[in-house]
């Protein structure tokens, strides 16, 4: 049980942290390009180099209710949240992008606690609404005028994609845990890939065809490292830890966002981003260790 819980957590923190650099590899991409040409990049290469692996995957076969399962969150979770995300992240920096993101554990724990029947302690809800206000510190300081290259839009946009990682989350769990959890990532990535053909068109060639090697190598990291890999660790994760509980830990993405936004892109750190971020860390600090206690003492409570 202690190996379970210690693989689901370093799968989880590798997961984060890919996941926390992906708006800075992003925004580098989108600061060049269309979010159409950075959305075909990042999406069908690591659906193509999904798709190639599945062959060598254990799964078994899927039902009427798996497929539907699968499909949903496929396209209306990931793909969603994809697009609208890409969208977003061309007008607000990738800093801010990133502590946006911090909301899908609310939409997580929620969607959880309405729909899979798992159950929040006083003291989970406490750290979520810390890590909440955390957010919304941020996402004040992003509106405030007082920063530069922060549209409204793009706000708006990023803080409702992050509804769609929530769908994918909760609709593809029970997949995972019945038929194979990397396997089941691998193929949703190949579905999700599907719909990104229609974005090719003579325009969008022209910009891939001027990408530098510099910009490879950031199609590279966000197709196979954070997404391949990372939604394959995250879904193999979930099958040793409660949904709600995992996406917790996707309260320290905004953090890493912002790291990587201060130092590879050099966007500016200001009162607004540190002190949301300590209310965000004060927020999964209370949670995670209430939430250790609560599974000790009432083990079997986890819904499937």
């Amino acid at each position: 049980m202690k190996q379970d819980r210690l693989i689901g957590l370093m799968l989880v923190i590798y997961a984060v942290a890919m996941w926390g650099l992906v708006p800075v590899g992003m925004r580098s991409l989108l600061l060049d390009i269309s979010p159409q040409a950075a959305l075909l990049l990042r999406i069908f290469p690591a659906g193509l180099f999904a798709a190639m692996l599945l062959p060598f995957l254990p799964m078994r076969k899927l039902g009427r209710s798996g497929w539907i399962r699968l499909v949903a969150a496929a396209l209306a979770g990931n793909m969603g949240y994809q697009v609208l995300a890409a969208i977003g992240i061309q007008l607000i920096p990738a800093s801010w992008t990133g502590m946006l993101f911090g909301l899908e554990p609310v939409f997580i724990a929620l969607g959880a606690s309405l729909f899979a029947s798992e159950r929040m302690s006083a003291w989970f809800v406490i750290g979520l609404v810390i890590s909440l206000v955390g957010t919304a510190v941020l996402v004040l300081g992003s509106a405030s005028g007082e920063l530069k290259d922060v549209n409204v839009l793009g706000v708006i946009l990023v803080m409702i994609s992050t509804m769609g990682w929530a769908v994918y989350t909760i609709l593809i769990r029970p997949v995972a845990q019945a038929n194979g959890a990397f396997a089941t990532a691998c193929l949703a990535l190949a579905i999700s890939a599907m719909p990104t053909v229609a974005l090719l068109s003579p325009g969008v060639a022209g910009e891939i065809a001027t990408l530098s090697l510099a910009q490879w190598g950031t199609v590279a990291f966000l197709s196979i490292f954070a997404t391949v890999l990372a939604t394959g660790a995250w879904n193999v994760a979930l099958g040793h830890m409660e949904s709600s509980r995992a996406g917790m830990f996707l309260y320290a993405q905004p953090l890493v966002a912002a790291a990587g936004g201060i130092l590879l892109l050099r966007e500016e750190l200001t009162a607004w981003l540190a002190g949301g971020g300590m209310l965000i860390l004060a927020g999964v600090a209370i949670s995670q260790i209430r939430t250790r206690k609560h599974k000790i003492t009432d083990a079997g409570t986890e819904a499937y």
